[in-house]
């Protein structure tokens, strides 16, 4: 007999009692003997929302595997886009600059 545990990015499933893939735009943060669904953690530019990962919206980015909210741009600026990953993608929005003493 030979016990084993769920490939990396699978969770053991508890009720089938087969391995299974984690939730789109997630993943397991330790791929030894993950045995819940609720291992499975949102990539970066994705929190977390029940057991879905959701696009972090626009002024907004998440730079880390995790399942916390995404953070803030500062004041005055905003992203080009969803799902960013760092804070350096906050942009100073229309009519603000980057001051040389930031």
């Amino acid at each position: 007999m030979t016990c084993e545990s769920c490939p990396d990015g699978l969770f053991l499933n508890q009720t089938s009692l087969s391995c299974a893939a984690c939730p789109t735009n997630s993943r397991v943060l330790n791929p030894a003997n993950t045995s819940s669904v609720l291992e499975c953690a949102c990539e970066d530019g994705y929190s977390n929302t029940s057991l879905e990962c959701s696009l972090c919206r626009l002024a907004s980015y998440k730079s880390a595997l995790g399942n916390v909210t995404c953070t803030a741009c500062p004041v005055n600026t905003n992203t080009t886009g969803v799902a960013r990953v760092a804070l350096t993608e906050c942009l100073c929005a229309l009519g603000f600059f980057l001051s040389a003493s930031a």
